[in-house]
């Protein structure tokens, strides 16, 4: 578990320094997909998104390269639910390469 940098306050942030990331659900009939998106706190932007038929770690990792190409992310704060996902190695590093 990673401490929780942003405690909670998203009021009063610059842009690109609070990044939030979450993975929903979506009911359709043959099945369910996978929402992830990438969320500046400064603004309520939706900087990245993707879809997919699974809920895995490369939905993650595509929803930060997306990020990562379109903001600076240069010292920014990613904060999350902590899920398998995001705890990764592939998912930690891949952000903390770019954000040191």
């Amino acid at each position: 578990m990673y401490p929780n940098v942003s405690n909670r306050e998203f009021q009063g942030r610059y842009e690109n320094e609070v990044l939030v990331t979450d993975i929903t659900y979506l009911p359709f009939k043959d099945g369910f997909r996978y929402l992830s998106v990438g969320q500046d706190i400064y603004n309520n932007e939706i900087v990245s998104w993707k879809i997919s038929n699974r809920n895995d770690l490369k939905l993650v990792v595509d929803t930060l390269d997306g990020l990562i190409q379109k903001r600076d992310v240069y010292r920014a704060i990613l904060h999350s639910d902590q899920g398998f996902q995001y705890t990764s190695h592939a998912t930690i590093d891949d952000f903390n390469s770019l954000v040191s």
